[in-house]
């Protein structure tokens, strides 16, 4: 076994763990793995640096996305969109129907994400934080 400096502008402990890794130290040299040269090898190798990153910055915009549902249904009074939705097969007269509005909403603000997420990831300019919020469709129940 060697111990190999990996370079920081990769996903370092997704490369080493891949090369079978267990053991990771962090010094003055920066992180470095327990494993073989050849394991650490392959996995640089098979890494897709601009695949991981891409996934990074989709998690980043769901999570956005996610965060402004819960915020509009708090300001509605529930907990998060979850709560919200739940009402939708409520007979009580102003949340079953707003329960059925959240729903409906949900369904068109991911429909939205999801496109504009599409349009970039097959070639089109990358959005940013703020053109993401701007595209969603405004709660109007």
């Amino acid at each position: 076994m060697s111990v190999k400096q990996l370079d920081p502008t990769w996903s370092m402990y997704t490369i080493a763990t891949a090369a079978g890794a267990t053991d990771f130290h962090y010094g003055d040299g920066g992180l470095t793995a327990d494993c073989t040269q050849e394991a650490l090898d392959a996995a640089v190798a098979a890494y897709d640096h601009a695949a991981f990153v891409a996934a990074g910055k989709v998690k980043v915009f769901t999570e956005l996305v996610q965060n402004h549902l819960n915020s509009v249904a708090r300001e509605s009074g529930y907990d998060d969109i979850f709560t919200a939705i739940s009402y939708a097969t409520s007979s009580h007269a102003t949340r079953g129907p707003q329960g059925v509005a959240f729903r409906d909403w949900r369904d068109t603000v991911w429909d939205t994400c999801n496109v504009l997420l599409g349009t970039w990831q097959t070639g089109g300019t990358e959005p940013t934080l703020e053109e993401v919020l701007a595209a969603l469709p405004t709660f109007t129940g």
